[in-house]
């Protein structure tokens, strides 16, 4: 659950992201990342999926560098972020002033507003199961599948040797897609590639990079990797905060 900006690279649905790492039916592959957790982390609405027996906490920091800053000139940003799990599943997410949880055992989510000691809190509500629904969703993928392996400059997906990184075992992949010369302007071809490193252990992403020469560069790395149980306190609502049920407005607390 940690995230640069989202892109929108033509086909690359992609986020140089820690969070779950999915490669697409039709071939891209999207990261999803702390930047839109309400909208593709654990702390949606739906089913939850816990990582039980894996604790760990680490660090995270993301560099970006804008080629084109506001003088005109290259532009340099960094941030760090917090990650925690415990070992029933429960996640932790801290980048600044943020802080969220995700709760799948007890079946919420809840996003800590730290000045105001409140505690918004969403129950997962997963949907009814539809074949009818979950029919087409299959025959749109190989539909969207298909077109994606039909298109001549469809982008080149690698998959790379293992490597060790942050001390664990780290799988990577590569997309690289090439605008072709002429088509946005542009005088030679251009070259995207992005990059992921993802411990299939963790089910975390480790590494990665985004190299866009219209625009930025960005890379994410990790360190202080711990696999001990965290603090349990921290997947905790703190005692002072009073919760909010993000459905019924209903408040409860002080804890």
């Amino acid at each position: 659950m940690r995230g640069l900006a989202v892109l929108a690279i033509l086909g690359i649905g992609a986020v140089a992201a820690h969070g779950q790492t999915i490669v697409n039916p039709d071939g891209g592959i999207t990261i999803r990342t702390g930047t839109t957790f309400e909208v593709v982390s654990m702390l949606d609405t739906g089913v939850k999926h816990a990582f039980p027996g894996q604790p760990y906490s680490d660090k995270v920091t993301v560099t970006t560098v804008l080629l084109h800053g506001r003088n005109g000139g290259p532009e340099t940003h960094t941030r760090t972020e917090r990650n925690y799990r415990d070992g029933d599943g429960r996640e932790r997410f801290e980048s600044g002033n943020i802080v969220r949880l995700a709760d799948p055992v007890g079946g919420f989510g809840v996003m800590l507003i730290t000045r105001q000691k409140v505690a918004r809190v969403t129950r997962y509500t997963p949907p009814p199961y539809n074949a009818a629904n979950a029919k087409r969703t299959e025959e749109l993928k190989a539909e969207g599948k298909a077109k994606r392996e039909a298109r001549p400059d469809r982008p080149l997906l690698e998959t790379l040797p293992e490597q060790t990184i942050s001390g664990v075992r780290a799988e990577g992949v590569r997309e690289t897609y090439t605008i072709p010369a002429g088509r946005e302007g542009n005088a030679a071809d251009v070259r995207i590639v992005v990059e992921i490193w993802t411990s299939p252990e963790l089910k975390i992403v480790v590494a990665s990079s985004l190299d866009d020469p219209r625009s930025k560069k960005e890379t994410l790395v990790v360190s202080d990797l711990a696999r001990d149980e965290p603090d349990p306190k921290l997947f905790q609502i703190p005692p002072d905060y009073e919760a909010v049920d993000t459905a019924t407005g209903a408040v409860t607390g002080p804890h």
